[in-house]
């Protein structure tokens, strides 16, 4: 399995969500929600921001049709596999039409509903490449404390230049701790160094909050609101990542040169999977690993997600567990 994805079932039948639900959790996926109908199934793509939505074409009180549609309309973007017992030729043509990512047959295997939401989301749903690198529980221990150290590090440098504590609530690995609070849209700040990668998530609330309390008043006025966010997201995050990857780096007794934040905006599951299918192609093999930190009083808080490849985890394993 790739990153885990989050999906919206929509059947009016218990028993098929029953069925997805099952084969869905089994493999590590979540269910965002489920719904019966057109409006739940909008209301519960808007709350939840869904990577892939599930959906049956004869439901009891809507045509299918029109609830892909609508789906398509409110997000250009939505990824939608139809799962009907209707898999005539003529019907497969108009919801591949009207935007939808794929079809399957309602009289599927687990493994073809597995193969199908790979399908849709090609960089999450099941991953051809080599499976991520497993360490053992001392080595996991010791990774987690070097990246805690550096963690915290950076939550005391965002604390000591602001009115506002912060603090570290978890660091965990493995790509299910990467997807974030939610799917909603979040301001990204991507950087790079040999070995390493590191994203940093805000939500549109939160790079406010952090906008306002850091950045000073000049700054906000010269800026425009979109700009004046970003700004303060990109910085915010540049503080954090310099603590982290200074952790990692001299847990190796090395230096490195570290990239500048680049800001991209799109849903957190998104934004995951752009930065681990890039970082992916250089080495399929990689460690994941992510920090949850937060500043209750601005209200804010933020994800940064860390990637390592297998040259710069055999590197650093050696030092920080020693055999």
């Amino acid at each position: 399995m790739g990153m885990p994805l989050r999906v919206l079932i929509v059947d009016d039948n218990d028993v098929a969500r029953h069925l997805i639900r099952h084969i869905l959790q089994s493999h590590g996926h979540q269910v965002a929600a489920e719904a019966e109908d057109l409006e739940g199934a909008l209301k519960a793509y808007e709350a939840h921001r869904p990577d892939v939505v599930t959906l049956d074409l004869s439901l009891a009180h809507d045509d299918g049709l029109d609830v892909l549609k609508a789906l398509r309309q409110k997000d250009a973007r939505a990824k939608v596999l139809i799962v009907s017992a209707n898999s005539q030729r003529k019907v497969r043509d108009q919801v591949m039409a009207a935007g939808a990512c794929g079809m399957l047959s309602k009289a599927f295997g687990e493994e073809e509903l597995l193969d199908a939401l790979a399908s849709a989301v090609p960089s999450r749903g099941r991953s051809s490449a080599p499976a991520g690198l497993e360490l053992d529980e001392p080595g996991s221990k010791a990774l987690l404390k070097v990246i805690a150290g550096g963690a915290t590090e950076g939550a005391e440098r965002l604390a000591a230049m602001s009115r506002a504590p912060w603090k570290v609530e978890t660091v965990s690995l493995g790509a299910q701790c990467c997807a974030g609070p939610d799917a909603a849209e979040h301001y990204g700040a991507y950087s790079f160094m040999p070995g390493g990668a590191f994203l940093t998530l805000f939500t549109r609330k939160g790079a406010a909050a952090i906008a306002e309390a850091y950045l000073p008043p000049a700054e906000q006025i010269r800026k425009g609101l979109e700009e004046f966010d970003r700004s303060a997201a990109a910085e915010i995050s540049n503080i954090v990542v310099n603590a982290l990857s200074t952790a990692l780096v001299d847990a190796c007794q090395m230096s490195c040169f570290l990239s500048a934040p680049r800001m991209s905006f799109a849903g957190s599951g998104e934004l995951i999977s752009q930065a681990v299918e890039t970082f992916g192609l250089g080495d399929p093999k990689f460690i994941t690993a992510c920090a949850r930190m937060n500043a209750p009083s601005l209200p804010s808080d933020c994800v940064v997600v860390v990637l390592l490849n297998s040259r710069f985890v055999k590197l650093i394993m050696p030092l920080v567990c020693p055999a």
